[in-house]
């Protein structure tokens, strides 16, 4: 793995930091998680697709350009995971 000079621990801290904003910009939007899926499953389904995603493109030999690559980020924030909120009344 490309990131934390192989630190097992690193991958986790991330990832905890990515679900706290997460949470936080969710609270600020006004979206709350659906509650048909414990809201534990969608924080592991929307970070871990996002850490996986970049530690690809990091690792590829030939990555896309940063802003590239953003817009892919981006594209895929807003399918799947967006399905599994609902907006706060």
């Amino acid at each position: 793995m490309v990131l934390g000079n192989g630190d097992p621990m690193f991958y986790h801290k991330v990832k905890q930091i990515l679900i706290r904003e997460l949470l936080k910009r969710m609270d600020y939007l006004g979206i709350k998680m659906d509650d048909e899926i414990p809201r534990e499953y969608i924080q592991e389904y929307a970070i871990g697709s996002m850490l996986n995603l970049s530690i690809y493109w990091l690792e590829k030999d030939d990555p896309e350009a940063p802003s590239e690559f953003t817009k892919i980020m981006m594209y895929t924030r807003t399918k799947v995971p967006l399905s599994f909120a609902i907006k706060k009344e």
